[in-house]
């Protein structure tokens, strides 16, 4: 490293020294701030034109100024030693131009933000919105685990690693190997977002390429080794459709989900702007990847839809939100929606409809809790106690946030949560099934995931995500261009589409009973013969009977 003059646009030099570097090949010129002063000492070249000599000795004037741009050079090397910020101080050429930046920017000396303030500074940032705590929680580990890891790694290879500007390429990949050993992707690529943000941030070095941009997060090795959600039969789609029929919470978000492919986020976050009902479309921005989407409404969506409009129109105040509450809880609570509708989706895969479960649900049908807590003897504060564990454990909410919500123990919820069940006998939390040859939720969630190969947490196999995967199946097998579910899903190509291709065994077997059906190796339709009159519906029968006669209809339908 050495001192320079550069010319000047008008033909002469510059007024001030600089100092000249290679870096990765490239000559950089930082400019120190010492006026030069004098004469500058020249040579004529060739053609005799004077050219700058500063290895000839100028003026008395030049040389106070060249000896104190020299001085210059020498506080900056030592500041950047002394303090242990910018660049590792080995290479003191990169530690310079660093100095050299933040200086000419803040007119004070370089003081690199240190990797173990980083969550502070990072939680500290200005938001439209408040981090929930969860949040706020894993950023601190993160940045936390990542410290010690990188101190440890420089260490071992003889540098030092305490600041953001200290972090090499070589620190960020073997984080990144180091992740993706014990996590899934989904974690990993949060970390690694997180910390690339952070760097881009917070490094002093604008200039410096930043070193977890060159870290590629998917390739197709990565890609198949993720757990797909499956899709649903025709046959487990109809389950769900009814199990949930009568939950006007979660039945329109399913449907939606189901005839349109979106991802849960984009229906709750659906706002009547981008519904046409008058045009049979839907035209909305996808929230991941910000691709337009085109959905035709079908007709269970449609059924959806205007029944949601009917609501939104009796309303005082109409919600921008197709489904108000849905992105209010989505908002709020991301995890209570996907824990609601997740029993669900295991009863519909696999448990088969049992003669008489309708009929015995009914009859099961627990009792209003306003009016079960109203006929009890509780004081004002635990009556309005249990009334508000029930509403949230309802929407979703783990009992370790309900403590903290209302400022009781966990104990206390749990005690509180099983006295709701022992006063109106609704099964609130997952226990062992009473009877052998049914399977407690428990039991059912347990088979909705599967353990992976890396990572800490079982992957989901049937969830909101399987729905997207069954529209992309079964528009498939009706012949919709693969063009056209691209578009619908908001995939920007048809490889994209095809990762969701997913049939499995159920699906063929479905396929091949619905297209032989009418053959000769089908089996004949049985002949129904009405002795008496016109036959009652079922349903009318059912609907006359009282409760009692219900119970006695399932005891003798199962067989107990």
């Amino acid at each position: 490293m050495g001192l320079k003059i550069l010319p000047g646009r008008d033909g002469g030099t510059r007024p001030t020294w600089y100092a000249r570097f290679t870096r990765r090949g490239r000559k950089v010129d930082i400019n120190l701030g010492v006026p030069i002063r004098g004469t500058i000492p020249t040579r004529p070249d060739e053609w005799g034109i004077k050219r700058v000599d500063l290895s000839r000795k100028g003026d008395a004037a030049f040389e106070q100024s060249r000896a104190q741009a020299l001085a210059e050079l020498e506080r900056m090397k030592v500041e950047v030693r002394t303090t242990g910020d910018a660049r590792e101080v080995k290479n003191a050429k990169d530690a310079l131009q660093a100095a050299r930046y933040y200086r000419a920017r803040t007119g004070q000396s370089v003081k690199g933000v240190r990797l173990g303030d980083l969550a502070e500074l990072w939680i500290k940032q200005k938001r439209s919105y408040t981090p929930s705590a969860i949040w706020t929680k894993a950023v601190a580990t993160w940045f936390a685990r990542f410290a010690a890891f990188a101190a440890k790694y420089a260490s071992e290879h003889g540098g030092r690693c305490e600041t953001v500007d200290e972090i090499t390429p070589g620190i960020a990949t073997a984080w990144f190997d180091a992740l993706r050993t014990s996590f899934t992707w989904e974690t990993v690529t949060k970390q690694m977002s997180l910390l690339r943000n952070a760097y881009a941030r917070y490094a002093v070095n604008k200039d410096e390429r930043n070193p977890f941009a060159d870290i590629v997060m998917r390739n197709r090795e990565t890609a198949n080794a993720r757990k797909p959600h499956r899709p649903l039969a025709g046959v487990e789609l109809e389950r769900l459709f009814d199990a949930t029929r009568d939950n006007a919470a979660l039945y329109p978000l399913i449907v939606t989900a189901a005839c349109t492919g979106m991802r849960i986020g984009d229906v709750c976050n659906l706002k009547w702007e981008d519904v046409d009902l008058g045009g049979g479309i839907i035209d909305c921005t996808t929230a991941k990847a910000g691709v337009r989407a085109s959905i035709p409404i079908i007709g269970r969506l449609r059924e959806v839809l205007t029944a949601a409009s009917a609501i939104d129109a009796d309303g005082k105040a109409p919600s921008p939100f197709v489904f108000p509450r849905a992105a209010e809880r989505y908002r709020t609570n991301p995890t209570g929606v996907y824990r609601e509708a997740k029993p669900y989706f295991a009863r519909a895969v696999f448990v088969q409809e049992e003669p008489g479960d309708a009929l015995e649900a009914d009859a099961k049908a627990p009792p209003p809790l306003e009016g079960v807590i109203g006929q009890a003897n509780f004081a004002d504060a635990k009556r309005a106690r249990l009334l508000e564990e029930y509403r949230l454990f309802k929407s979703g909410t783990a009992s370790a946030h309900i403590a903290a919500r209302l400022g009781v123990s966990r104990a206390q919820v749990s005690m509180d949560l099983a006295e709701i069940e022992r006063l109106t006998g609704e099964s609130l939390r997952p226990v062992a099934s009473l009877r052998p040859d049914r399977k407690s939720n428990r039991d059912l969630l347990a088979q909705t995931r599967e353990k992976r190969e890396v990572g800490r947490r079982a992957a989901s196999l049937y969830g909101w995500h399987s729905l997207r995967a069954t529209f992309v199946v079964l528009a498939t097998e009706a012949g919709v261009p693969l063009a056209d579910i691209a578009r619908i899903v908001g995939h920007t190509t048809t490889d994209m589409t095809m990762e969701y291709f997913n049939p499995e065994k159920k699906h063929a077997a479905e396929r091949v009973r619905r297209q032989m059906r009418g053959t000769a190796l089908d089996a004949p339709a049985p002949t129904e013969t009405i002795t008496q009159g016109d036959a009652t519906p079922v349903d009318a029968l059912v609907a006359s009977l009282t409760v009692e006669e219900r119970k006695e209809l399932a005891r003798r339908l199962l067989g107990l």
